[in-house]
């Protein structure tokens, strides 16, 4: 329906408190030698799928494409990587869980049946931990165990004080009520 209003959306994991806390003052110490901004602590997550703007008909179709977790997932944060296109430092695994991969895949298969132009390169686990940086860190990260056990569709507004995110919807492992 023309004129009718839309949310920038997009499906993603965050970490809890523990590990959204040792990656923020991860972030801050890589801050000092490559500079760039920090992503606020309430920021940090892995995003699954980024839906772009939608109407309410659309995020509906969206939140039908998402199942309960069918377990927990373990990723073990034992890596900094940069994209140099925007200067983008963040947090992964070297040897991500292949049935979390999978079930991101076959996220993104449902989303893309239902007409959501989804990205279609393989899925790469990371949270960024700052933009616009000027340099590759050179850290070395201490692994940190995250137990994945549930995901959110999130819908974001961009403000002057940065990205303000929102939790529409949540979806974990059976058996877990939130």
């Amino acid at each position: 329906m023309p004129g009718e209003p839309t949310t920038r959306c997009f499906i993603a994991c965050w970490p809890g408190p523990g590990i959204a806390r040792r990656l923020e003052e991860l972030s801050g110490s890589i801050q000092n030698s490559a500079g760039g901004r920090k992503i606020p602590r309430k920021n940090i997550h892995i995003t699954l799928a980024f839906l772009g703007n939608l109407v309410a008909a659309q995020r509906a179709a969206a939140e039908a494409c998402c199942p309960a977790l069918p377990e927990s997932f373990t990723l073990t944060l034992d890596r900094i990587g940069f994209f140099k296109n925007g200067g983008i430092v963040w947090a992964g695994a070297r040897i991500p869980d292949p049935e979390f991969v999978h079930f991101v895949e076959q996220l993104r298969y449902s989303l893309r049946r239902v007409g959501f132009r989804v990205d279609n390169r393989p899925f790469v686990p990371h949270l960024t931990l700052l933009r616009r940086a000027r340099k590759r860190p050179r850290v070395k990260l201490d692994a940190m165990e995250w137990t994945i056990g549930d995901y959110t569709l999130a819908t974001s507004e961009l403000t002057p004080e940065g990205s303000q995110y929102s939790i529409v919807k949540h979806w974990s492992t059976p058996g877990d009520v939130k």
